[in-house]
């Protein structure tokens, strides 16, 4: 992925559209992307934080990772498919994750107090969570102590295990 900084908006009399240039924030290549009217209107306006009337498209996309103390750490173009770019937005958010382990152990009846978490001090880190908080909880358990570990990641994948403690 190689980030881009929109560097300018100009318009092409001869199809009547609209090209924005990204430039590579660490180069110098740039890359045309041929958008509508309404699209060259709208980064403009988010450029210069113009106020409008009624939030745009991206006015909304910007509350709702906001809504979820989350971070847009890249966009990524996946597809061109007849003058139409698709992409995906990847964000990262601290908040969902930990909205999900609260509604968890509420499910189950679980007192917030024994709920283990350190996904504030590091993110959703997937496969790397249980080994993280077992290194951070490791010297508050006794032996014996009962143990659901859980932790879920990209898509749909996830894993989950009880054990019993065996350490002091």
């Amino acid at each position: 992925m190689i980030p881009v900084k929109v560097t300018k908006i100009s318009y092409h009399s001869e199809s009547k559209s609209y090209a924005v240039i990204l430039k590579e924030i660490t180069g110098e290549k740039c890359l045309p992307v041929i958008v509508g009217s309404f699209e060259a209107q709208s980064i403009a306006l988010a450029i210069e934080t113009v106020d409008t009337p009624r939030p745009l498209t991206h006015d909304l996309i910007c509350d709702l990772i906001s809504g979820v103390d989350g971070v847009l750490n890249a966009v990524r173009i996946n597809s061109l498919d007849e003058g139409v770019f698709f992409s995906q937005l990847e964000i990262e958010s601290i908040k969902l994750g930990k909205r999900i382990i609260d509604a968890t152990a509420e499910k189950i009846n679980l007192d917030k107090n024994k709920v283990l978490m350190n996904i504030e001090n590091y993110g959703n880190t997937t496969a790397a969570t249980i080994p993280l908080l077992m290194y951070d909880y490791e010297k508050n358990l006794n032996e014996g102590d009962k143990l659901i570990l859980a932790a879920f990641g990209a898509g749909l994948t996830w894993g989950a295990a009880y054990l019993t403690w065996a350490y002091n």
